[in-house]
């Protein structure tokens, strides 16, 4: 039979056969049902535990599960979601992916700065004075992630992620309002969406 596959196969593919075949008359087989075991230890399959083989594991902020066990509307978290891994389209952003704009400056600070995410939500004039409002202001930080877990020990209320969500939400909105429906903006205007 080898001779067959001789014909079929190039040499080295034929050496490779050999090999196999040569492997395979050296097993011994032994009596008895097989015996399968998974590499996490468990006698039970479960498709979390296989994917968190393959995967692996690794460390995830605790901001992410305030996120997404909030009562928010899922547009909401999806906004907060998106914000937390710096894809909102903020127009540093549109300017990194080459869309023309007129400017690319905040519009709800009135000296030229480059609306990025940062900016737009924790550094502008504007967001610092909405911030402000719950007294937190002075916490905010550089980094998002860092200044959530500042906000989440200031406050101190299980609704805390609630709370936080809606005053970003109202941020975008008042920014929104500016750009696409060429309202002013206000922290009059930023509170009542607060509200609602």
């Amino acid at each position: 039979m080898s001779d067959h596959f001789h014909f079929l196969l190039s040499n080295e593919a034929f050496d490779q056969f050999k090999q196999l075949a040569s492997s395979l008359d050296s097993l011994y087989l032994q009596p008895g049902k097989d015996i399968w075991s998974y590499i996490w230890g468990s006698p039970e399959f479960t498709s979390s535990l296989t994917y968190a083989q393959l995967l692996g594991t690794r460390q995830v902020s605790p901001v992410y599960s305030w996120l997404w066990k909030s009562s928010c509307q899922p547009k909401r978290e999806v906004f907060c979601w998106l914000l937390l891994k710096h894809r909102l389209s903020t127009r540093k952003l549109l300017k990194r992916k080459n869309t023309f704009l007129e400017s690319y400056s905040c519009v709800l600070y009135h000296q030229s700065a480059e609306e990025s995410l940062q900016h737009l939500f924790f550094h502008c004039h504007f967001a610092q004075s909405c911030w402000n409002l719950l007294g937190m202001a002075n916490l905010i930080q550089n980094d998002t992630i860092a200044t959530l877990s500042l906000f989440e020990a200031h406050l101190q209320t299980p609704i805390f992620m609630e709370i936080v969500i809606s005053m970003l939400w109202a941020i975008r909105t008042q920014r929104n309002d500016c750009i696409f429906k060429n309202l002013h903006h206000s922290i009059q205007n930023c509170k009542t969406v607060l509200r609602k």
